[in-house]
């Protein structure tokens, strides 16, 4: 029996605009239309120009929890749990990522997110969304 966790939708700001004291989010829609779905996680992927504020839930078709943490030393990687040890099948929470931009990152033109969403027994496909966001630079 396989889950069939699926990050749907990976929705931000259109563009990262850097400034002092700014703030980027982005939503994330994760749904189970498989099995139970047993220690479901999302990994959050970012520029090292980017810290990890906050992760809020905005809306969930069934009671979801989570917690988010990083790894010491690792500055471009956020994990979150979702409704340990089961994520339910026919589940579906939106939540929103706050994120620090740090002005003094050296930022190119554009920037990379990547939300994956994994589960012990997942089916792999469609389990990532990666965007790309164009930056602009503020004095």
């Amino acid at each position: 029996m396989f889950s069939d966790c699926k990050v749907l939708s990976l929705i931000s700001t259109s563009t990262l605009l850097v400034v002092d004291q700014s703030y980027f989010n982005v939503t994330i829609r994760l749904s189970n239309h498989g099995d139970d779905s047993f220690n479901t996680s999302l990994t959050l992927l970012y520029p090292p120009g980017l810290s990890f504020s906050m992760m809020h839930l905005l809306k969930s078709t069934r009671r979801t929890v989570f917690s988010c943490g990083g790894l010491e030393g690792e500055m471009d990687r956020t994990t979150c749990s979702v409704s340990l040890p089961v994520y339910r099948s026919k589940t579906t929470a939106v939540f929103t990522s706050k994120f620090h931009i740090l002005n003094t990152y050296d930022w190119k033109d554009t920037m990379e997110i990547t939300v994956i969403g994994l589960s012990d027994n997942g089916n792999s496909t469609n389990s990532s969304l990666t965007r790309d966001h164009p930056c602009s630079i503020c004095s």
